[in-house]
């Protein structure tokens, strides 16, 4: 049988685990806006595209844009490393920081999905965002539950 606080490092795990897949697929969908990744490479996230078209409503400026997306992908890198690190040495006090950032983080999609009104391009990205947001603060009140 799993002892509660055993509990409390898988869901750390799965984050980490997941929050590496969103961070590494969006760092591809980066290299392939680059053009150092081909067109039809596979294991990107289509973030890029879609920030591009939900800020497209305010015909905002290409580099403000580029700084949203690289902002957000050193963000989410962020939190996946104190993720591991919470994960590797079993601090609380780390996965704490982590999931502030990544509360912070899906706050701040949820603010710009209002602000850019994603809701008119994509109905679906404000419902992941609120979702996204709604699970993490639910698993960090996990961590201190359990």
């Amino acid at each position: 049988m799993l002892a509660s606080a055993d509990l409390k490092w898988i869901l750390v795990l799965i984050w980490a685990i997941w929050l590496s897949l969103v961070t590494i697929m969006n760092i591809c969908e980066a290299l392939m806006a680059l053009k150092v990744l081909p067109s039809n490479f596979k294991f990107a996230s289509s973030n890029w595209s879609l920030l591009l078209n939900v800020t497209g409503i305010y015909n905002t400026p290409r580099f403000i844009v580029v700084l949203l997306f690289v902002g957000a992908i050193v963000w989410e890198a962020a939190a996946t490393v104190l993720l591991l690190l919470a994960l590797v040495g079993r601090s609380l006090v780390l996965a704490d920081l982590a999931f502030g950032l990544m509360m912070g983080l899906w706050g701040g999609f949820l603010i710009m999905s209002q602000f850019f009104r994603s809701f008119v391009v994509a109905p679906a990205i404000p419902e992941a965002h609120r979702s996204i947001y709604g699970v993490c603060l639910l698993s960090w009140l996990a961590m201190h539950i359990l």
